[in-house]
């Protein structure tokens, strides 16, 4: 009997952890996401943009950033592609294991780098990370991308 309250305490106080940590996962946690966050990538100081590996999806046609396809930008093409990214802001993304995906380096003045990666998948379209952080609303930047593809010879 001395032990009866005490179990039934700790069962109501693990049912109740329980339940409010369901509440975070299910909701919460997308409730509280700051969309506000805005992306930022010193646009001056870059001086080289250039893909390095993945694979991308568009219009029924598969790129291969391996071997088959490439992407260079010149200093004009950066500025916008700067300006695009500068413009987006966070998105909250469920999952985060994209199908398709796209490398692109920046190289400052510097010579630091700033990997920008492009993804894609099912459920939440077009977002990218900027150095593996946050998740940003990407479909300017995959309009913008596909019109610079190049194939490599």
């Amino acid at each position: 009997m001395k032990l009866k309250k005490p179990i039934i305490i700790a069962v109501i106080i693990i049912n109740i952890l329980a339940f409010l940590n369901l509440f975070y996962i299910f909701y919460y946690k997308k409730a509280s996401f700051d969309t506000s966050v805005k992306a930022e990538v010193p646009t001056k100081k870059i001086t080289k943009a250039y893909s390095d590996a993945g694979t991308w999806y568009w219009n029924n046609q598969t790129f291969d950033f391996y071997k088959k396809n490439s992407i260079k930008l010149n200093k004009n093409e950066i500025a916008e592609f700067c300006n695009i990214i500068n413009a987006s802001h966070a998105k909250y993304i469920e999952n985060v294991r994209p199908k398709y995906w796209i490398d692109i380096n920046l190289e400052t003045i510097n010579k630091e780098y700033i990997l920008i990666s492009l993804k894609q998948n099912k459920d939440d379209g077009y977002f990218f990370t900027i150095d593996h952080d946050d998740h940003f609303e990407g479909k300017a930047l995959a309009d913008f991308i596909v019109k610079h593809i190049q194939f490599n010879q």
